[in-house]
């Protein structure tokens, strides 16, 4: 029996109002709950497997957007966890818990996925999977949880004391690793994890994972800022516009593999006066106008002339001063990037703390 293991990262799987195609009352759509209904179908129509392979799945995290999901949201991923194991002739899914996944103070969406037969991992733990493929899963873990195993505390400090620390691991896990001369030797061979590392840059990071010197593989950054993260599944903001999505697999006699995923949604920019995109049979479109002399006309005529169109935000003409290739390097005497990080910080209320990195990373 060939074992091949397949790893999927977040999907953010949500059903909103927004979500309804064209509102009377004029509010914007962003159809984000049609493009994961395609990506469940992409999966349900994927070719079948020869008799003698078996795959294991791990998803990343964030199956959910919301830890309190409606029974859209629950049908859906309880169809793609179906889907999952049909193909996989017998493999086991497995889901490590996201920090969209969850709350302290509601409930877990991932509670509806044990009864399907998913093993759901919300603490630090070592598994091995087929092909005695040992690896080291790391969920996310809000500071001060009550953590559902006992351990020599009650509530979990947070991610970055206790996963930059192996000693600290070892307290979920049991010794893992050992000094031995000048290397060290780890009884698992990969990381997974729904955490930033070191590698993620200063905003993004959660912990400190570098004590491991192989291979990780990382959801919850959506952006594939590093060669440990292999980036959300689904494009579900709009600074995600334009990126590749993929998925992973690994077996013994293949090592690892990418896969590029079709993108199942995109945002466009319409300048105003031209057409918009439409969805197609891979892509579900969102419009967001640009250059409108009047935002909120131009929607009502984009909506009313394509009615069968997604359509997202829409700008006014922009100002004299914008972020584009060739802006003047000062503004009355001032250089621009202060004042504009300054006007964005006061638009955007941030908090006296993120000031200070904002300013220090910056060095402005």
């Amino acid at each position: 029996m060939k074992e091949i293991l397949e790893v999927f990262s977040d999907l953010h799987n949500r059903y909103l109002d927004e979500n309804i195609l064209h509102t009377s009352d004029g509010r914007d759509v962003e159809p984000f709950f049609e493009s994961a209904v395609r990506f469940v179908i992409w999966y349900e129509n994927r070719p079948a497997i020869a008799p003698d392979e078996r795959i294991t799945t791990m998803f990343l995290g964030d199956i959910f957007h919301r830890p309190r999901e409606n029974g859209f949201v629950n049908g859906l991923v309880s169809r793609l966890m179906f889907a999952v194991q049909k193909r996989s002739n017998g493999g086991q899914v497995y889901v490590l818990q996201g920090n969209h996944d969850y709350s302290k103070r509601d409930t877990s969406a991932l509670n509806c996925l044990p009864p399907l037969g998913v093993i759901v991992i919300d603490t630090p733990r070592l598994l091995e999977l087929p092909d005695h493929f040992t690896v080291l899963c790391l969920p996310y873990i809000y500071p001060k949880s009550k953590v559902p195993v006992e351990v020599d505390y009650d509530f979990f400090p947070s991610i970055r004391e206790v996963y930059s620390n192996p000693n600290a691991l070892a307290t979920f896990t049991g010794p893992f690793a050992r000094r031995e001369t000048t290397k060290d030797i780890f009884l698992f061979e990969h990381l997974f994890g729904h955490v930033g590392d070191e590698t993620c840059g200063q905003f993004a990071q959660d912990c400190d994972l570098s004590w491991f010197p192989g291979e990780k593989t990382l959801g919850h950054i959506h952006k594939r800022v590093s060669k440990n993260v292999l980036g959300s599944t689904l494009i579900t903001r709009r600074d995600e516009a334009g990126k590749k999505s993929y998925f992973k697999s690994w077996s013994r006699a293949d090592g690892w593999q990418e896969h590029l995923l079709p993108t199942f949604l995109d945002f466009a920019k319409v300048p105003y006066g031209t057409e918009p995109k439409s969805s197609d049979g891979e892509t579900v479109w969102i419009n967001d106008l640009i250059d409108c002399p009047d935002p909120d006309a131009a929607l009502a005529e984009y909506r009313e002339k394509w009615p069968d169109v997604h359509f997202g935000e829409a700008d006014k003409v922009p100002d004299k001063i914008t972020l584009v290739d060739g802006m003047p390097s000062s503004v009355n005497g001032e250089e621009t990037t202060p004042v504009l990080m300054e006007q964005f910080m006061l638009e955007n209320q941030v908090t006296d703390k993120v000031k200070a990195i904002m300013r220090r990373t910056l060095k402005v």
